[in-house]
């Protein structure tokens, strides 16, 4: 459907009047009684009529009008959509107006030449030319207006728009799959001149209602005034829906399906929260695509890289714009050849992606899986997910998902949690980093501690403590209190610190995607507080502040960026989603690689001493919160070849469900190349962050990396409000690292203590 483009600028206009004889009484006929005005009130009229039209003012334009020009357009209507009807043709978003050249008078008519400034969207400034003409009526001037007042010709000719709209480019995925591209889907309409009678009609309102979920006052408003033989579109509809009433709607001529171009996407649900969708222009975004030299009909990107990516996918229209006589050869007034859309390539890997959606399945949460050595995001997935091709075929779709309380419409990738002990390997470098510790000096947990005094003692996750252990084991175990006690010993050397060292790693800044909806987290320092909170920072807060708690706020994305930095020995690749833009004529490609990269300053000891901490949480028979879920990760690498080890093979036998035929399978180990074989170790972390509600579950925290000593992949995950992160996230993940590595994905028994 079109819409009515409105000028936005008026200009006061002062026509020059032309000297001619005074004017006298009309006396050529016994008993006339009509006087010629004044010249100068020809051109007042003249002048106040463009005035009227420059200010939207029909009203007061109409009544200037002489009694025939009114007859012909018959209400205000008519004059307003005589201006609005050549406006939108050419695709104007300001017109002005201006009298030119003097009024030529003649007795009772006059005339004066207009020059109409239209600027365009398609187009940019275009400049015509028109005629007003008036005349004398009841000893009143009177505009006896035409076409011609527009633009010359337009009496007997007409404005004719021929648009030429651009193909909306591919998403690919990094693997050539796309994800999203050019596909048809049915549009169902009505043809108001085939309805036969009131009471058909309102069957066919019922059935329409039914089927797209449009009330029936909007349904019929669309086609109400619409000329009998035109095709006028309700809603596009899937194609399962439309064949499951297609006995219903063949009873009725008046409804037509039509085939139109639509996006269509991977299995409908590929990666949908970072691909995104498409839908109509919504108001506010009107503005912007109209200055574009879009009509306002098309489909645009409304979220992930469907937005963020639009100006390359959806490339720029063109068209031709004519005057058609009603004899003779068509005149081009005007012409913008269109811009092809363009194909984006993401760095996903499609199976990956799919494989970590199918991980992560309908349960609340995040997993975001990089390249630590360039950031490229390998999958990134949020559950619950959701079909594409649901949402941009069906009427209702959005609608249900926007009320869904899982809201699967959010991508929670990119949204602020929390993050709990997944933030202590920041702590951890910052206390090194600040000489305020080393790995191996002595600590002593007794399942609390007293640091801030007894009457605000902190306890440890482990109901009574870790005992005896060093630095590097307590990043290893998660020992809150050695947190807390490297968390007050920064705030006594330097408040600011902690957050400084945050920052270093990315957090309380959006990394920018181009999927819309990020957050950029919250890093607290006593500066922010006095201003969000007009409160003092106390020892407390770094505390708190230490194990990721209290006021921090990061997303997955930046806890996944975290874990690259420390992968990648302290070097930060941005993560990044782009790899290629080129022409959908394959003519130019744009290959996009990593931004250069950031290496923090942190000495690489620091960084080898974190990873090493790290390794100890899978790894440490003793104290790793996740040794228990990673023990059956029993793989060795004999050149490019996995093999699976001992242990591998027992936890396939006695897994709590068989594995899938389908599933890979590892040879075992043959035990000549024991003495050769290399060990994949994951490095990782475990998180349990507490919930803003007293009653809520935690949220459940993994981050890691592996292999441990050559990394390839880097793995996040986050699952809201359902508990411990060893218990729950740690062998989501290590699902993921199967998946990436080519292993079986192994179903492992809860906690028997849940860490």
């Amino acid at each position: 459907m079109r819409r009515h483009l409105l000028f936005l600028t008026a200009f006061a206009l002062v026509a020059c009047s032309q000297t001619s004889p005074q004017p006298k009484p009309n006396t050529g006929t016994p008993g006339a009684a009509t006087t010629v005005p004044p010249n100068l009130l020809a051109a007042n009229a003249a002048s106040s009529f463009i005035d009227a039209v420059n200010k939207q003012d029909f009203a007061r334009a109409f009544d200037s009008l002489s009694n025939s020009a009114k007859a012909n357009l018959k209400d205000v209507s008519g004059l307003r959509r005589e201006y609005l009807n050549a406006h939108d043709t050419a695709t104007t978003i300001t017109a002005t107006y201006q009298l030119r050249g003097g009024l030529a008078v003649s007795g009772t008519t006059a005339s004066a030449g207009v020059a109409a400034n239209w600027q365009t969207s398609l187009f940019g400034p275009l400049t015509f030319t028109g005629t007003l003409a008036l005349a004398v009526e009841n000893a009143v001037w009177k505009v006896t207006w035409n076409r011609d007042a527009i633009m010359t010709g337009l009496v007997s000719g007409t404005l004719v728009l021929d648009r030429d709209d651009p193909q909306r480019g591919t998403i690919f995925s990094a693997d050539g799959i796309a994800l999203a591209g050019q596909g048809f889907s049915s549009q169902l309409g009505v043809v108001p001149g085939r309805i036969a009678s009131p009471q058909q009609e309102n069957e066919i309102l019922a059935l329409l209602n039914r089927l797209t979920g449009l009330p029936i006052a909007d349904i019929k408003a669309k086609y109400q005034k619409a000329p009998p033989e035109w095709f006028v579109p309700i809603a596009v509809l899937g194609q399962d829906r439309l064949q499951g009433s297609s006995a219903q709607l063949g009873q009725y001529s008046a409804i037509v399906a039509q085939q139109t171009p639509a996006r269509a996407y991977a299995d409908g649900n590929v990666a949908p929260h970072v691909v995104g969708y498409v839908s109509g222009i919504t108001a506010q975004a009107a503005p912007y695509y109209q200055n574009l030299g879009f009509s306002g009909d098309e489909l645009v990107g409304a979220t992930g890289i469907e937005a963020g990516m639009d100006d390359e996918l959806g490339g720029r229209p063109g068209g031709k714009l004519e005057f058609r006589p009603t004899r003779g050869t068509a005149r081009v007034l005007a012409q913008r050849t269109k811009v092809e859309g363009k194909d984006v390539t993401l760095t996903l890997q499609s199976k990956l992606q799919t494989q970590v959606q199918a991980i992560i399945g309908k349960t609340r949460g995040a997993i975001v899986v990089l390249n630590p050595r360039d950031g490229a995001i390998l999958a990134m997935a949020s559950g619950p997910d959701y079909s594409l091709n649901e949402v941009t075929q069906n009427i209702g779709a959005a609608g249900k998902l926007l009320n869904d309380p899982n809201k699967p419409l959010i991508n929670r990738a990119v949204q602020a949690y929390p993050p709990g002990s997944v933030f202590k390997p920041v702590t951890f470098v910052a206390g090194l980093a600040e000489g305020l510790s080393n790995t191996d000096e002595p600590f002593f947990d007794p399942g609390y501690w007293d640091g801030l005094g007894a009457n605000y003692r902190q306890t440890c996750w482990l109901t009574g403590g870790h005992g005896n252990l060093n630095l590097s084991e307590g990043l290893s175990a998660s020992c809150n209190p050695v947190f807390y006690t490297l968390g007050k010993r920064l705030n006594e050397k330097n408040p600011f610190a902690l957050a400084q060292y945050a920052k270093q790693f990315g957090y309380g800044a959006r990394v920018g995607l181009p999927i819309g909806g990020e957050s950029a987290g919250l890093v607290p320092d006593p500066d922010w507080k006095k201003a969000a909170r007009g409160e003092s920072w106390v020892t407390g807060d770094n505390v708190n502040f230490s194990i990721g708690q209290g006021f921090m706020l990061a997303t997955p994305l930046q806890v996944a960026q975290m874990t690259q930095v420390i992968a990648n020995n302290g070097v930060m690749f941005k993560p990044r989603l782009l790899s290629k833009i080129a022409e959908i004529d394959g003519s130019k490609t744009q290959m996009i690689g990593p931004a250069a990269p950031v290496k923090l300053d942190i000495s690489p000891d620091i960084i080898r001493a974190t990873q090493q901490g790290m390794i100890g949480v899978t790894t440490n028979s003793k104290v790793g919160t996740a040794e228990t879920k990673f023990r059956s990760f029993d793989y060795y690498y004999v050149g490019d070849k996995l093999f699976a080890g001992p242990l591998a093979a027992s936890a396939a036998l006695t897994a709590t469900r068989s594995v899938s035929a389908t599933q890979p399978s590892v040879p075992l180990l043959p035990a000549a190349q024991r003495g050769v074989a290399h060990k994949l170790v994951v490095a990782g972390k475990t998180g349990t962050a507490q919930a803003p509600g007293a009653r809520d579950l935690p949220f459940a925290w993994f981050i890691g990396y592996a292999p441990a000593d050559n990394p390839k992949i880097a793995v996040t995950v986050m699952l809201e409000n359902i508990g411990e992160g060893s218990t729950f996230a740690a062998p989501m993940a290590r699902k993921v690292f199967e998946a990436y590595f080519g292993l079986p994905l192994t179903d492992l028994p809860p906690d028997p203590k849940p860490r």
